[in-house]
Formats: structure tokens, sequence, C-alpha cells
């Protein structure tokens, strides 16, 4: 069986016993070469903070011949895979996430390519950790929207492809707040896809958000309003990244085209 199809603890020793693996289910460990092991555990609700409290607790009883952890929540939708060396030193398959279709397939297929070998190493679950493939991807489909932001910015005074890096900047940059819970998990993509057909992003929603809400001070307590528009309750950053550049004053016609929006959002919320 396939690693995505897994819905229950029978389904995942039945894919490890058809890798070739021995699964010793009564200590909860799988042997995956012939001198090492993996552990698996079940946690209610798993998230970073249970994954890597469960790993520091794993590596206070650390054995040398288990070397991985598997952990699993009870939907069988999140599983963290953490290894006792190397960096990174986790990795995480979450079938909540919409992954990219190329993404998605990479991930399969590590997943789907884990087997016992008979030898001291085995390569297929290292490989697990190995993220140059998918780091590669995403920096490939990411030059492609910067290319098509680049194409669809209308009346700038400079260069398109040194501005679309501008924005994307910032995008990165509130998508690490998303990760932090600063902002809400699909904040920025939340905005967009809320917005009237009538209405810009880039115009009604963006300059408002980097120029009025994070560069200037106000109670971030309070729900920001805007030209009738609600930004929620938006920190204020004391920084230069969202001050207004000197291109972006001496453009004040500017304009981006809205259909751009929607394969950036698809690339970075898959990632």
């Amino acid at each position: 069986m396939k690693f995505q199809d897994i819905k229950s603890k029978n389904e995942l020793v039945t894919f490890f016993k058809e890798k070739r693996f021995e699964v010793q289910d009564y200590d909860a460990l799988v042997k995956i070469d012939d001198s090492h092991f993996l552990k698996f555990e079940f946690v209610d609700v798993l998230d970073n903070e249970v994954g890597y409290n469960r790993h520091r607790d794993f590596r206070k009883s650390f054995k040398t011949e288990v070397q991985y952890l598997l952990i699993i929540d009870k939907a069988f939708s999140k599983f963290f895979f953490f290894r006792d060396y190397g960096t990174p030193i986790k990795f995480t398959y979450d079938k909540t996430k919409s992954y990219p279709r190329e993404t998605e397939l990479a991930l399969g297929k590590k997943l789907d390519s884990l087997g016992f070998v008979d030898s001291d190493f085995n390569e297929s679950m290292n490989n697990l950790f190995d993220v140059k493939e998918i780091v590669n991807k995403f920096y490939n489909e990411y030059r492609t929207i910067k290319n098509k932001l680049a194409k669809a910015i209308k009346n700038l005074n400079g260069d398109t492809h040194d501005y679309a890096q501008v924005i994307l900047d910032r995008f990165i940059f509130l998508y690490f707040l998303q990760t932090k819970g600063i902002l809400s998990k699909f904040y920025l993509s939340d905005l967009y896809y809320n917005k009237e057909k009538k209405q810009n992003f880039y115009r009604d929603y963006l300059k408002p958000l980097f120029f009025e809400c994070l560069n200037n001070e106000h109670d971030s307590g309070k729900d920001k309003i805007i030209n009738g528009i609600n930004f929620g309750r938006i920190p204020y950053l004391n920084g230069g990244l969202f001050s207004e550049k000197q291109i972006e004053v001496n453009s004040p016609a500017l304009e981006v085209d809205d259909h751009v929006w929607d394969n950036i959002f698809k690339l970075l919320n898959g990632y």
C-alpha cells in the first residue's frame, strides 16, 4: 500500500511489513536494517511543540540502536519523522496541507521508497531528510512566480523585477508571522480570496496593509479598519521592510494586475 493511504495502526504496520521491515508491535519498534530501529508513537494532537517535546524525551532515553522516531496523530493525518542526528532533524508529511502537485509527488516518492536493507545503514530512511529536491523545486517555482509578478507590475518608474522581489520579501516575512501565530495561518491569502471582485488587491489591500498597518504605530489590540476594510488585529513592525520605498514614492500610478496573486498564494501556502 502507499504511505499516503494509511489511516490506521493496522495499515501502518501493513505498510512496514510490505516494505520488508520487521515490526515488533509489542514495543512499537520497527527494525529498519541489520542494526537499527525506528520507534513509533501515537498522540491525540500533533503539532511542532508536541513533536519536539516528544523528540526531546526520545533523545533523553536514547538507545544507540533506535535512531528514528515516528510520531502520528490519532487522525492519521500528520506524520513526524525524527532522527537522532543531522540537519534537518525532522521530516513531515501532513495530509491536512495542500501541497503543490510536484511537492506531493516528491514526498510520496520518498515515503514509498522506504524499505528494509540487509546492512548496517538504511539509505532510504536517511533520504527522507534530504530536502534538496524539494528546495530546488521551490526555488524553480519561486523564480517563475517572480517573473510573472514582474510582468504584472504596471506604471513603475524603475525595474519591475527588483520591485517584484520587494513584494515577495514582504510576503515571505508575513508568512513567517503566520507560522508563529502572530497572524492567522492564512492571513494574507484570506485577504485576497475574500475581497470583492471590484477591488484591486495591491491598491486596496497591500498598500494600506504595508504602509498604514504594519509601518504605523497603532493599538494592535483592536481591529484595524481602513477604507471600510477590516485588517484585523495587526501588529506594528518597527522596521524598514514595510516602509514606503523611494521607487514607490516615485510611482504614484503603480498598479499590479490581480490575476497574478492566485499562483503566488498556491505556491506559498503549499510550502
